[in-house]
């Protein structure tokens, strides 16, 4: 199997922690649409353009107009928490700092329809399903392990400023 197939489980670990960091401050209705959206309007173009080997589809109006009602959904659920400053600890979040987290939310559970694309690819490529899996945790955790490492090595106060970065106002 190539790299480009390993990249499945990279993208996964990244949701996960993603979603994991970001659902204190978002909350998990918001968190929960926004996932929908992001995944509506990104399975929409990995439909059109057929990516790695998924067969293409075309883009119906009505395929077009259940993705904008799901992201009209989502930007609806979502202007309670964003109009007032959220609380995490003792720590405020300005409407302004969740709107940039809601958006990289959106961008990083985007990827998740190109995870399945690549994931599924691995899969057909494997004797076992399972295999398949195991593969990709292995490869997704080695992926953001040495991401991390890097990080620290290169910069061993990133650490804070990240964890800072998420409760200054």
């Amino acid at each position: 199997f190539s790299r480009v197939e390993l990249c499945g489980g990279f993208i996964g670990t990244c949701t996960l922690i993603a979603s994991t960091a970001l659902s204190p401050f978002l909350g998990f209705t918001v968190g929960a649409t926004i996932s929908s959206a992001a995944q509506c309007v990104s399975s929409l173009l990995v439909d059109r353009i057929g990516l790695l080997g998924m067969p293409r589809r075309s883009l119906s109006w009505q395929r077009v107009f259940g993705a904008v009602l799901v992201v009209v959904g989502c930007v609806g659920s979502s202007r309670s928490v964003m109009a007032a400053p959220s609380v995490v600890g003792a720590s405020a979040v300005s409407s302004a700092r969740l709107v940039g987290l809601a958006l990289l939310y959106f961008v990083v559970r985007s990827g998740q329809p190109l995870q399945s694309a690549l994931n599924r690819r691995l899969a057909d490529r494997l004797p076992l399903r399972s295999m398949a899996a195991c593969v990709s945790f292995a490869a997704g955790s080695i992926g953001v392990c040495s991401c991390c490492a890097v990080l620290f090595v290169r910069r061993p106060d990133a650490w804070r400023a990240v964890l800072d970065g998420f409760t200054r106002r």
